[in-house]
This record gives structure tokens, sequence and C-alpha cells, in this order.
């Protein structure tokens, strides 16, 4: 399955990257064909460099110092 592939890239479990993929495809049955390969193929185009910065699952809020 081309999205177990994909999600390898976040976990070495194969079970959960499969998961992913399934909950994905559930959602956006072109998830993979439609969306995200193009997308990339469109940033590499631009030589988009992605950063991604942890927040520790508070969506991007940063905790207050007191």
């Amino acid at each position: 399955m081309l999205g177990t592939k994909i999600e390898l890239e976040h976990t070495k479990r194969r079970f959960i990257a499969r998961k992913i993929a399934s909950d994905h495809l559930k959602e956006f049955p072109t998830y993979y064909t439609d969306g995200l390969i193009p997308m990339e193929k469109r940033l590499k185009r631009m030589k988009v460099k992605h950063k991604c910065k942890f927040n520790g699952g508070k969506n991007g809020k940063k905790k207050k110092k007191k």
C-alpha cells in the first residue's frame, strides 16, 4: 500500500503506518494520489523547505511563563 510506505516516515511500526494510511483514505479516498504526492512535487519545484516545530500538542499556542 502506497500510504503505508509514506506513513513509515513517521513510525517504524508497519501496523501503525497502515492504520494512519487507512484513516487518511477513509476521510479522503484520494489523499495520496490527488493530494499529498502532487503537493510534495509542487513544493519541490518551488524549493520550499518545510520546518516542523514541536508544540507539545497545544495547537500552536505557547505556554505563558509566570
